[in-house]
């Protein structure tokens, strides 16, 4: 489970958040200029094809950027026309009106910009964000996050005219309920590498949110109840194993 903390950029640095705030917007820009003119010519454009032009574009440029930031600037954009695409074909087959669906083809003077985890170093409280080899990184003292950050996001909030860091953390799913140490855990699978406590990643998560907010420390894994209720169709049959306990009875 992810948990977002909001934290405003320091005024030593609200300068350099509308400086790389542009370069995303102008890189943001470029992919919107891309696919109109494809668009134009009547050319379908691959995501391959996508990335690779971008990927060609941005080697010609000395845009003061983390990499990974750069990516996911133009990554932005893909994910926005793919969102157009679905609510296009949605209204379509419903027989709606589409004249109102119009595809992302607005440049962006300024964009937020994308931190990804190799952007981001977090140790002794200082969270430091890294702009490219060119660029000064962001330094933020004395945060108090509880886990690692996974990405960050920085946004210009309209109403308090500054800049602020979304920070992602993933917490809850990585402590252990056993013993309390934490674990990465793989795909969706958790395993505690110091007691040998196996379970599923999001049970760990809501074991841990369970006990955070009520205080107590009783294990509560265990057998998955009787989806008494539920109308039936195929793609809710569970497996025999998980159902074989009558309604109202745990053993």
């Amino acid at each position: 489970m992810d948990k977002t903390y909001i934290l405003s950029v320091p005024e030593e640095y609200q300068g350099l958040a509308r400086e790389i705030s542009m370069v995303s917007g102008k890189i943001y820009s470029k992919a919107v200029n891309f696919f109109k003119r494809m668009q134009t010519k009547g050319i379908n454009v691959s995501r391959k094809t996508f990335d690779q032009y971008m990927e060609w574009w941005l080697h010609q440029k000395s845009f003061k950027l983390h990499s990974q930031s750069k990516q996911a600037a133009y990554q932005q954009f893909w994910t926005a026309y793919q969102a157009y695409l679905k609510r296009l074909q949605k209204a379509k087959k419903k027989g709606q009106d589409t004249s109102n669906i119009r595809p992302p083809f607005r440049s962006k003077k300024y964009n937020k910009v994308v931190f990804k985890k190799s952007a981001i170093h977090f140790k002794d409280g200082d969270l430091i964000l890294s702009n490219g080899k060119e660029q000064a990184p962001m330094v933020i003292k004395g945060c108090c996050l509880k886990g690692a950050p996974k990405y960050a996001e920085l946004i210009f909030h309209q109403d308090k005219k500054k800049y602020y860091l979304h920070i992602v953390v993933e917490v809850a799913s990585q402590s252990c309920p056993v013993c309390g140490s934490k674990n990465k855990p793989e795909n969706r699978n958790y395993e505690c590498k110091s007691c040998g406590f196996r379970y599923h990643r999001d049970g760990v998560g809501a074991i841990n949110i369970y006990r955070k907010y009520t205080g107590s420390l009783s294990l509560v894994v265990g057998l998955l109840a009787c989806p008494t209720g539920v109308r039936y169709t195929p793609h809710l049959c569970c497996p025999i194993e998980w159902n074989i306990h009558p309604v109202g009875k745990t053993a």
